[in-house]
């Protein structure tokens, strides 16, 4: 290549790069080009956690190293949970967290679970177990509804 070639490929690039600078300041929704992207982790509420099928939740469900956590309210876990699950109520956690604390560090997997697919708590729940220190942390969205859809057995 020559000199003159280099130099022509060089312009055409740096004509590309004006034009398209240009082009972006002028524009009604520029790109934000000169910013800095947020790091998500380390914005607030911005935790996402793993989510685990019936048939995983089936399988861990007799694994001592495994525990599962209903975020369900007491009665509802009176009237039906799934077997082997401890109960967590979300509403109750700041109670009832001291006394479950050490069983659930025991623990090398945490599946959290609560009604169904439109229920939040196990979200929430998983969040505030997260801020207490807790990283190995799955949540089963379909819950008690899709557990029993299945026709898997429920403790009482």
């Amino acid at each position: 290549m020559s000199k003159k070639n280099i130099l022509q490929i060089f312009i055409v690039m740096l004509a590309s790069l004006v034009f398209g600078l240009g082009s972006n300041f002028l524009s009604r929704t520029p790109l934000p080009l000169f910013t800095p992207f947020e790091n998500t982790a380390m914005v607030e509420g911005q935790v996402h956690f793993a989510e685990v099928d019936v048939d995983f939740v089936r399988q861990l469900g007799a694994d001592p190293g495994a525990v599962l956590i209903d975020a369900r309210f007491p009665e509802l876990f009176a009237q039906g949970h799934i077997p082997g699950a401890i109960s967590l109520p979300l509403s109750r956690f700041d109670e009832d967290f001291a006394s479950l604390q050490e069983q659930l560090r025991a623990a090398r997997l945490r599946i959290v679970y609560c009604s169904g697919w439109t229920c939040n708590d196990s979200i929430d729940l998983a969040r505030r177990l997260h801020d207490k220190g807790f990283k190995d942390l799955l949540l089963y969205r379909g819950g008690m509804e899709d557990w029993q859809e299945k026709g898997n057995a429920v403790a009482r």
